[in-house]
């Protein structure tokens, strides 16, 4: 065999180093298109990530906000009757639901990511505070000042949610 190659090596080694070269080029863009699709999906996942917990904040953060001027509005100029008890009630269990799907889809070693957590445990709070307050002992003052909580800790938790899609956003651009 080795004869044969030494006689024929005007084209043997040529076509040799084609072949080798080929192959190197396959298996390079190969791994080069694998490496790229996995960036690619994973930014897709990131990006339906930053929408799903935009979504999920928006949407606790309208029903927080809806459902305080709703506990005050009806403990301040009704009766306050069971079946607006019970109206409460069902969106509070809705926060709550909101609230583990967000758990659910925060980083727990992140520190912004349990900035949020605390803001919508805060947020929780103080609805719950507001709720059980007994409608004889609530006034204009105390319906103020749980307001205002609600809107401070509504707050944080949208600039915390804001720093958390930023982080994810430069991590979706370097593709990381």
């Amino acid at each position: 065999m080795e004869k044969w190659i030494l006689e024929n090596k005007d084209w043997v080694v040529p076509l040799s180093v084609a072949l080798l070269s080929l192959v190197g080029a396959a298996l390079g863009g190969w791994w080069a298109g694998r490496k790229r699709i996995g960036i690619e999906v994973l930014s897709k996942n990131r990006q339906e990530w930053i929408n799903d917990l935009r979504r999920q904040v928006s949407e606790f953060t309208s029903v927080a906000t809806e459902l305080a001027v709703d506990i005050v509005d009806k403990k301040m100029t009704t009766k306050y009757e069971i079946s607006e008890q019970r109206e409460i009630i069902k969106n509070i269990h809705k926060l709550i639901i909101i609230r583990d799907y967000l758990i659910l889809l925060l980083n727990p070693d992140e520190k912004d990511s349990q900035n949020i957590n605390i803001n919508i445990k805060d947020t929780l709070i103080t609805i719950n505070v507001l709720h059980n307050t007994d409608k004889q002992k609530i006034s204009d003052g105390i319906a103020i000042k749980h307001s205002e909580k609600i809107v401070s800790h509504i707050t944080k938790l949208t600039k915390n949610t804001q720093l958390v899609l930023k982080t994810e956003w430069k991590r979706v651009k370097k593709g990381v």
